[in-house]
């Protein structure tokens, strides 16, 4: 990234190279068993840093003009390694993911001309430090494509293919509590990671982060539209995609996850969006009750002083949050998850929403045996595993008393009808006009008047039957 270049510019910059996704689906891709990435090559850098080049179909593309594109779907990835890591021994380490900016790539935290000290400021530390390219203005974000979906799948490569191709060719601590994602400006969309899937990041970090990609006078909404536009959809058509994407709407998700926020204040973008956004979060997280850390540093710009300064001074809590969870095995009793997405699983939980139209759904759990699912439609739900395997056990779904048995895992599979479907798209132009009746909840997520109505439904899972 070019310090002192905002992210509209970078993003003006890489307009150029509008993508054109190879052939693909007409509707969202069903989630998958992702297969890791093919090594291609791997170069050693510096006794302790290595870069990898990996190939994927979930980034292959066509370019568009007389940029090259990238029709092999190769990508680099930096990772820097504790000081006398030992393949062969018995030591295990936790894992920074540490995302670039806009205009940028894998090399910036290293490399002297972009000014990053990340092995200055590791030296010494017990810890793996992952650097992926996030594309040029990626957004950290699977790509919409006016609907065709399909590449470049920038999160699902960062989640589902590179954690895992990571966890298996390296000494890591491959659970939640030995994980964690930061980036500078574009490279926040770590922090949203984390929201998007805290089952998989136990600790987050943002330096002038790009949290908020809302914020009324971000680039992604001005001169950065054009590929805001393939990335999440039209601002107007598609604001569900984006608010399903964005920070403080996710905000919630982060309630069992280790977060800080470190900002400055001064020109553009810092104090024009990037402290907003940041503030915006901060508030957030606060309405929730969730603990955070949230650093504003007074005349500090958009450029590398201050992005050194944060990682150096989070990294200190950062290796402290590793040592305390590192006695933590089990998953979080208590949670609430909002997503747009219409199937997910975490901490042994699994969610399937039958439904309309794309809008935000929410679990929220109580305790092993207590749970309420809020959206509309109707849910079908997992829990993880609660008794013997084949045992009756009483179920009260709302104001019905009915008897489950469970499956050869111990897992209840509980079916709850939570009102009519929605039949338009949340936060679509028009809505207001189209009622289907019900009362709606105060929900977890941001709710404006757009017509959609949404229900909770409480679940208690009590004894065995007799």
């Amino acid at each position: 990234m070019i310090a002192g270049l905002s992210l509209g510019a970078r993003i003006v910059l890489a307009a150029l190279v509008l993508v054109e996704a190879l052939p693909a689906v007409a509707q969202a891709p069903a989630e998958q068993a992702v297969p890791l990435p093919a090594l291609v090559s791997k170069a050693d850098l510096s006794p302790r840093l290595k870069e990898y080049t990996l190939r994927t179909p979930l980034l292959a593309f066509r370019s568009l003009g007389p940029i090259p594109g990238n029709p092999q779907g190769e990508t680099k990835v930096r990772v820097l390694l504790p000081a006398g890591y030992d393949p062969k021994s018995a030591s295990r380490y936790p894992v920074l993911y540490l995302f670039h900016g806009g205009g940028g790539n894998q090399t910036e935290w290293t490399t002297p001309a972009s000014k990053g000290k990340a092995e200055e400021l590791t030296e010494g530390l017990p810890l793996i430090v992952v650097m992926p390219e996030g594309g040029l203005a990626g957004g950290y974000a699977d790509w919409y494509n006016d609907g065709a979906f399909g590449p470049p799948r920038w999160k699902s490569y960062h989640l589902d293919q590179l954690i895992p191709w990571i966890d298996a060719n390296f000494r890591t601590i491959a659970t939640r509590t030995g994980r964690a994602t930061a980036g500078l400006s574009m490279g926040g969309g770590g922090l949203r990671y984390a929201a998007m899937r805290p089952e998989l990041i136990g600790a987050t970090a943002a330096f002038s982060g790009d949290i908020d990609i809302l914020q009324p006078a971000s680039d992604w909404n001005g001169m950065g539209a054009p590929i805001s536009r393939l990335i999440w959809g039209d601002r107007k058509m598609q604001e569900v995609r984006w608010r399903g994407a964005n920070g403080p709407d996710l905000a919630k998700n982060l309630s069992n996850t280790d977060v800080a926020i470190f900002t400055g204040d001064t020109g553009r973008p810092e104090g024009v969006y990037i402290l907003q956004g940041s503030t915006a979060m901060h508030r957030r997280l606060d309405e929730f009750g969730i603990a955070h850390g949230f650093t504003v540093y007074p005349g500090m710009t958009h450029s590398w002083p201050t992005w050194n300064r944060a990682l150096a001074a989070w990294l200190p809590s950062l290796m402290k949050h590793f040592r305390t969870a590192a006695a933590t095995t089990a998953p979080p009793r208590t949670f609430t998850f909002s997503t747009i997405a219409p199937d997910y699983s975490l901490y042994g939980w699994t969610v399937r929403i039958e439904r309309k139209a794309d809008e935000f759904s929410a679990l929220e759990v109580a305790g092993p045996r207590a749970f309420s699912i809020v959206g509309s439609g109707e849910a079908l739900v997992q829990t993880p595993p609660l008794a013997r395997p084949d045992t009756p056990l009483h179920v009260r779904i709302g104001s019905r008393t009915i008897t489950l048995r469970t499956d050869s895992e111990g897992r209840l599979s509980v079916r709850a009808q939570i009102g009519p479907a929605n039949p338009s798209q949340q936060y679509a132009p028009g809505g207001q006009a189209i009622r289907n009746g019900g009362k709606t909840e105060r929900v977890p997520f941001e709710r404006v008047d757009d017509g959609s109505n949404f229900v909770r439904v409480s679940v208690r899972v009590g004894g065995e039957t007799r």
